[in-house]
């Protein structure tokens, strides 16, 4: 598990038990922020290969 995941779940669990009050988007924002970095640095075509030259 990595950060984001394991933050929104904890926040998950805090808004079901009534801890806090926020917004179910703002929950789960650590696991979608984690999820579009991750897309945008690993997925990149050009981030482990060289040039094509």
């Amino acid at each position: 598990m990595t950060i984001g995941l394991i933050l929104s779940l904890i926040f998950m669990v805090l808004k079901l038990t009534g801890n806090i009050d926020w917004h179910w988007g703002i929950v789960f924002l650590p696991a979608i922020i984690e999820f579009v970095l991750s897309l945008v640095i690993y997925r990149s075509p050009f981030w482990w290969r060289g040039r094509a030259n």
